[in-house]
């Protein structure tokens, strides 16, 4: 199994095989994405989720297979796109499994009220999202994007515990 960190110039870099086989190349900076390299005639380079499959055999054996889902050829559709696709959809999260995607506002995304909801469901504080900011939050945050989130964590007895802002 070859393993290397996906980029774009280093999947460029790929060279074609001259046999009949495609070389595959699973990234080490993505779980689950792999690139085929076809054959020497025909120059094209593929992108795959790659996930595997348990089946359970009469004797109780188990049997591992290896599954490919093809995504998209190199190049039709940005590398940071195709990682976060393979995230999203090929490998399922878990209940307790959140991924967030780089330089989003994550106060936004679905993902972080997926957090939000598990933290509320599963502990003994309840996270309160406040629908105010503050002119200071603003100006003296490095990273404002746009919108700043305040929240207040509450005890599950509706004592106010803390305010924390995003």
């Amino acid at each position: 199994m070859k393993r290397i960190k996906f980029t774009k110039t280093n999947i460029e870099k790929l060279k074609h095989p001259t046999g009949n086989r495609p070389d595959k190349y699973f990234a080490s900076n993505c779980p689950a994405l792999a690139v085929v390299v076809q054959a020497e005639p025909s120059l094209v380079k593929s992108y795959y989720g790659s996930f595997g499959k348990i089946i359970t055999l009469p004797d109780g054996k188990l049997k591992r297979t290896g599954r490919y889902k093809y995504i998209c050829r190199v190049g039709d559709k940005p590398l940071e796109a195709v990682m976060n696709e393979v995230i999203e959809k090929i490998r399922s999260s878990k209940e307790n499994e959140f991924f967030f995607t780089v330089n989003t506002n994550i106060g936004l995304s679905k993902e972080f009220e997926r957090l939000l909801e598990y933290v509320n469901q599963h502990s003994n504080i309840r996270i309160e999202k406040l629908n105010c900011q503050s002119i200071a939050q603003m100006q003296d945050s490095p990273s404002y994007r746009g919108a700043s989130f305040n929240f207040k964590i509450v005890h599950q007895d509706n004592e106010e515990f803390e305010k924390i802002s995003f």
